[in-house]
């Protein structure tokens, strides 16, 4: 009747063991994102400074990860152009920097 229960036991024991080392649903797998800041000033001798805070979403970040990054001919640059990806950032320098828009040099 001992051995049984001490059987009983050991296998209760490892069966908990093994169960908490499983990930339950989704909770362990979400990923913090990923977060950069920049000191920034309104010219370069400038006295103002601005702090840039860029936020990159997990999956946004693995998406661009996953990607062929081979370049095997000049078209292929096409590829990393992001432009509604960096649309908010490009939007905050617009703003700091109080550049007129225009069309970029060689479009």
């Amino acid at each position: 009747m001992k051995n049984i229960y001490i059987r009983a036991m050991s296998v209760v024991v490892i069966a908990l063991v093994v169960f908490s080392l499983v990930p339950l649903g989704k909770t362990q797998d979400h990923s913090k994102d990923y977060a950069r800041s920049f000191l920034l000033l309104n010219h370069p001798d400038g006295d103002v400074p601005y702090e840039l805070n860029v936020t990159i979403p997990q999956l946004l970040y693995q998406h661009y990860t996953l990607q062929n990054h081979a370049l095997y001919s000049d078209s292929d640059f096409v590829k990393f152009v992001t432009p509604y990806t960096l649309k908010p950032i490009a939007d905050k320098l617009w703003q700091i920097y109080k550049i007129q828009k225009t069309s970029p040099i060689g479009c």
